[in-house]
Parts: C-alpha cells; structure tokens; sequence
C-alpha cells in the first residue's frame, strides 16, 4: 500500500464552502498554479518519478473526457531539499462536466511504475475566465490579484518546461543504461542489435582503440538514436568502463 504523501496546493482563491469542510480551490483553465508535496523520507521521494491524474472529487474516479484528445493535466516539477513544486494546469473546465469539481491524484512512481506514495488534493474548481476568480476574490473582501492567462505567460516558465524536457529525456537514457548494465543477454536488451553492439565495444575495447569502434558502432545506428547517444548515453558508459578499467584487480590487493 502507497504511503501518504503530504499536499499543499497554491491557488489564487480558496472558497470555504461550509465549517469543518474542505475548502474548494479555483483555478483558470491552461493557467498555472501550484501543489507543494512532501513526505516522511524526502531522500526516496526525490528519487521517484512523479505522476498526476485527475479525478473527480466525490468519488476519486478517474475523469474520462473523449472531447480532450490530449492530456487533461500537465506539470513541471522542481525538487528541493524539503519539498517537490508542481506547476500545474489543467486542461478542462468543471461546466464540461456537469460543473463537478476535481481533484489531483498525485503519486511518487518507481522505476516499474508501483506507487510508492500517493495523495489528493482539495478540491479543485476549472473555470475559464481569470474575472470569475476576481469576483469570487472581491466578494470576500481580499485584495485584487494578478490573474495570469494562458497567453500570457512567463518566459520563466518556458525555460522550466525545456528543462523538464531535458530531465525526462535523460531519466529515459538512464533506464536504458540501466537494463544495459544489469543484461547480460544482448538480445534481451530494450534496444536493437547496433545499440547493444555499442555497450559490447564501450565495456570489452581498450581505452585507445575504443574510439575507432565506436565509431563504427555509431554509423549503423538512425540518425535519432545516434544524436541521443552521442548526448547522454555514450558519455556515461564511457565513465562506467573508464571506472572499471581503474578498479585494482584482486593481485593488486
């Protein structure tokens, strides 16, 4: 069973709905806010992948929607010492279905997808224009905000998703090394021939001539995979075989 994980969601107006109840959160639809997650052992929650769903709040059922043919969520994460931020939007309006308020079904994943923490948030409100938070804001009595758009958005935050990119990106070339590292049947590798080719010569050639049949490795292999080796995969097996060629052989000690 998943261990609790810990949410805080930052949004620009909380409306209390009644004492002792949830509050419900409002958000512009394709307009960011964010959730602060957190658990007992921060160390393994920084090592896991996570994952956001969206769910309705009365039930937690996963919200099924034909009409969005793409992803009803998206999100950025930034990992610190004592907490992961999620910059999050979501995709649908709450009047496209039936005006039910939603939830986010937040989970830390593991290498083979198990859950290892899990968690929902408040309840979440999608509206579509940032005047109807203004309104809400106003008729409590709290300060005029400023409501960003969808259109409007900051630099900031473009340089974040190129980064997130990059992190998911070589998170996939790290698990492939991975299953490289712990086969030892190379036709059981998550790759083709060329590829498991390339380990063999990193892992079994001498320092001076591993250049050479790199290479030569390299040029059966499309020219996608051959960019993303040469990016991220060959610079680490290179590290790996560069450490076992130093490791003291057991004469030496």
């Amino acid at each position: 069973m998943a261990r609790e994980l810990e949410i805080e969601l930052g949004t620009l107006f909380a409306e209390e709905t009644r004492r002792g109840a949830e509050a419900v959160h409002y958000v512009v639809k394709n307009t960011q806010f964010t959730a602060t997650v957190t658990a007992e052992d921060m160390e393994l929650l920084q090592k896991l992948r996570m994952n956001i769903n969206l769910v309705y709040a009365p039930d937690k059922s996963k919200v099924e929607f034909e009409a969005l043919k793409k992803e009803q969520v998206e999100w950025l994460s930034e990992v610190s010492d004592d907490s992961i931020l999620l910059q999050i939007r979501v995709k649908i309006l709450s009047s496209q279905v039936q005006n039910t308020l939603f939830r986010l079904h937040i989970e830390a994943l593991d290498n083979a997808g198990e859950a290892i923490y899990s968690g929902y948030t408040e309840p979440i409100k999608v509206v579509s224009k940032p005047d109807q938070i203004r309104k809400k804001r106003a008729a409590v009595g709290e300060p005029e905000a400023d409501i960003p758009t969808a259109k409007r958005r900051a630099r900031g935050e473009e340089i974040l998703e190129h980064i997130q990119h990059a992190r998911d990106t070589q998170h996939k070339n790290l698990q492939i090394i991975e299953a490289m590292v712990q086969s030892t049947d190379a036709h059981a590798l998550p790759v083709d021939g060329a590829l498991a080719s390339l380990v063999r010569a990193v892992e079994a050639t001498a320092h001076s001539a591993r250049s050479r049949v790199i290479q030569t490795a390299l040029s059966n292999l499309p020219q996608d995979q051959r960019v993303c080796l040469t990016q991220y995969i060959l610079p680490e097996l290179q590290k790996m075989a560069d450490a076992a060629e130093e490791e003291p052989s057991d004469d030496e000690n």
